[in-house]
């Protein structure tokens, strides 16, 4: 993190914008759902990926390389993407996505894992609109937290007939009729025990051999 706080104060003035959370304490008023206050400030969006990059190639955890963004999920306006891959061995690379919105490049950031097939991870900003505007600060850690889960080995995605589940450090999320014992099924996949689910996981970016 402090490469990538090094890195990103290297690339103001893109990165120099910081803002409040405008709704601290209070609700947005319903006009806001349709605004959007100086979609330029997003700009930090793409400096932080560009941060992210930079620090992971320059620590020689990670190349980068240009890629297509994945197929047949609906990304940002004008997307490009890059592919981070990990020099250790057993360790998830990254889909980086970049787009626009408001016609203003570089404010949108998705990241996949990729694995088998690519796991959609998150998208920031979820919503541009001044509704959903929580503050420049809050926006990087989001962004921060899409990186870290995969990169630190955190990441486990576990999936059955009609059911997904995935979990890092501070989340876990589930989409249909998952299984009751949860809590186990992620610490048999995590633990690498033998389970009868998929199970998509990786090692830290900077354990292990490097990968051949």
């Amino acid at each position: 993190m402090a490469a990538v706080e090094r890195e990103y104060a290297a690339l103001a003035p893109r990165s120099s914008a910081s803002w409040p959370d405008p709704h601290e304490g209070g609700s947005p008023s319903q006009d806001e759902y349709s605004r959007v206050t100086e979609p330029a400030r997003y700009r930090i969006v793409g400096a932080r990926a560009d941060a992210w990059a930079r620090a992971l190639v320059s620590l020689e955890l990670a190349t980068e390389e240009r890629t297509d963004a994945p197929a047949g999920w609906r990304g940002p306006v004008g997307a490009t993407a890059s592919r981070l891959v990990p020099h250790a061995a057993g360790a998830l690379p990254l889909i980086v996505v970049r787009g626009e919105f408001e016609n203003t490049p570089d404010t949108v950031v998705v990241l996949h894992a990729d694995a088998a097939e690519p796991l959609y991870l998150g998208i920031e900003p979820d919503c541009g609109c001044d509704a959903r505007d929580r503050g420049s600060e809050d926006l990087l850690e989001a962004i921060d937290d899409l990186y870290i889960d995969v990169i630190a080995g955190d990441f486990v995605h576990v999936s059955g007939p009609g059911w997904t589940a995935r979990a890092g450090r501070n989340r876990w999320e589930t989409s249909g009729d998952v299984p009751d014992d949860m809590e186990k099924v992620f610490a048999d996949a995590t633990a690498g025990r033998p389970t009868p689910f998929s199970v998509v996981t990786g090692a830290a970016w900077w354990c292990g051999s490097p990968a051949e």
